[in-house]
């Protein structure tokens, strides 16, 4: 695992033939975007064979593709309680796929 002061990124293998790699980035401290340099976000971003997942993606929406799949947490009632809530890009919802 790679670590910067900012933020990090970790690398593991997917199990599916469809993805390569999987790789976890922590946006946390991101504030400048050569920070997303040092991590090689534009590397990762145009691998399609690539599943990035990014905790506190805010810090770095501005840099995500328009067709980012969101997905966000939050606690419920009780402790062991969480919602899940899914965004897919507006082509997705409809069925269609993005234009190249």
């Amino acid at each position: 695992m790679r670590r910067h002061r900012f933020g990090s990124r970790s690398v593991a293998r997917a199990s599916q033939k469809k993805f390569k790699n999987v790789f976890h980035i922590d946006a946390y401290r991101l504030k400048k975007p050569e920070h997303l340099a040092a991590l090689e976000l534009d590397v990762i971003l145009n691998e399609p064979s690539n599943i990035i997942l990014i905790e506190w993606p805010e810090q770095a929406k501005k840099f995500l593709p328009k067709n980012t799949v969101w997905v966000k947490f939050k606690y419920g009632k009780k402790e062991s309680e969480r919602t899940i809530k899914i965004t897919y890009p507006a082509h997705a919802a409809a069925g269609k796929r993005p234009k190249k």
